[in-house]
């Protein structure tokens, strides 16, 4: 929900974090607590396995939560993505958008290339004559 948020038009970390705080953290503690409340009644078993399986669970799903509510989103509030800055784009998106800027090269038959006095200037597919483009 913190990336989503961008979404809605949220870019400042803290907006983003409450963003993600309000529409995720009752999920997560509801999550949390069925968990938990699952193993309670493993607690009550007679057999040691099924207590020790109780006290597995109970203790694995409160840490996450401890770790999931309090340190991440401390730190996401601190030193989380601002605006643009420490976004990070996702592998798959990095390789659509090369293979959509090499399609388009090709599909154009140009490269553009930049030039200081002249400005932006681009050439054809070898062997055809160039113009400009200011």
């Amino acid at each position: 929900m913190y990336q989503e948020s961008l979404h809605y038009g949220l870019s400042d970390r803290s907006s983003r974090c409450a963003f993600a705080a309000k529409n995720l953290g009752t999920t997560i503690v509801a999550g949390a607590f069925t968990t938990s409340g699952a193993g309670i009644p493993m607690f009550f078993c007679f057999f040691y396995f099924f207590f020790k399986m109780a006290l597995l669970i109970t203790v694995t799903i409160m840490y996450s939560l401890l770790f999931s509510i309090g340190f991440f989103m401390s730190v996401l509030w601190l030193v989380g993505p601002n605006d643009n800055f420490g976004t990070l784009p996702s592998p798959f998106q990095l390789c659509y958008n090369l293979v959509q800027n090499k399609m388009q090269g090709k599909v154009q038959g140009k490269r553009i290339e930049v030039d200081a006095k002249q400005g932006e200037t681009e050439k054809n597919v070898p062997g055809e004559t160039e113009k400009s483009v200011q």
